[in-house]
């Protein structure tokens, strides 16, 4: 081949591997979609490409008419914080949500202007979806966490303080706290302030509890005891 029309180094870089020519950069090859993933394999993908309108905010930012469609497992804290069933429950329309139609320039979620899935993104969620199975944990998960602050030992007509639910592994953890008939919520990772009505209940001692959910497990926490006092 004459030289002048060699392609140079630069345009086989470029060719082969741009990310080389950016300063620092690899050219690691896309991973390969499992061929039998689970949630572990398909919680990272929602959480970063779907879950800022399909997480906590979904019935606000991902719903359609009364259908909300909310992608984490543990759904909206509900009160009886059951095994993860919502994204799962939602799998045929994740499928459907992801797949390009015929002549579509593109699949109808997510939306334009946020780029299009990479095919082992879209195919890892395909896969799923046929057989939307929980598995297990990723190694080393730890379970979310809540910290409780101005927890008062005695109460009289309100019961107030500051509940932070937070996710070491950064999981859409929810959760809810539970004394006596009354349930909070806690829908998303986050600072809450709670408040509840304490003048019907009875003089005496009540236990607070909490129940965490990560997506694999739930977790039960005694908070402690709160005295009524007329």
């Amino acid at each position: 081949m004459p030289a002048s029309t060699r392609p140079s180094l630069l345009a086989l870089l470029w060719l082969g591997c741009p990310s080389l020519l950016v300063a620092g950069a690899g050219c690691a090859p896309a991973p390969d979609a499992p061929l039998n993933p689970t949630w572990a394999d398909v919680e990272p993908i929602l959480r970063g490409q779907c879950n800022h309108c399909h997480g906590g905010s979904a019935a606000t930012t991902g719903s359609v008419g009364s259908i909300v469609y909310r992608l984490d497992a543990c759904g909206e804290a509900a009160q009886a914080m059951s095994l993860p069933a919502l994204a799962r429950a939602l799998a045929p329309q994740i499928k459907t949500d992801v797949t390009p139609l015929p002549g579509a320039p593109r699949p109808r979620m997510p939306p334009a202007p946020a780029a299009v899935l990479a095919d082992w993104e879209r195919e890892t969620l395909v896969r799923w979806a046929d057989a939307p199975v929980l598995g297990a944990p990723p190694a080393g998960n730890r379970p979310p966490r809540l910290e409780v602050k101005g927890f008062p030992a005695l109460i009289d007509q309100r019961l107030t303080f500051v509940a932070q639910l937070s996710d070491p592994d950064g999981h859409s953890a929810v959760g809810v706290l539970r004394v006596r008939d009354l349930v909070f919520r806690m829908d998303r990772p986050g600072s809450f302030q709670v408040d509840l009505d304490t003048r019907a209940w009875e003089p005496g001692p009540h236990r607070l509890t909490a129940v965490l959910c990560d997506g694999w497990q739930r977790n039960t926490y005694d908070l402690g005891q709160i005295t009524v006092r007329r």
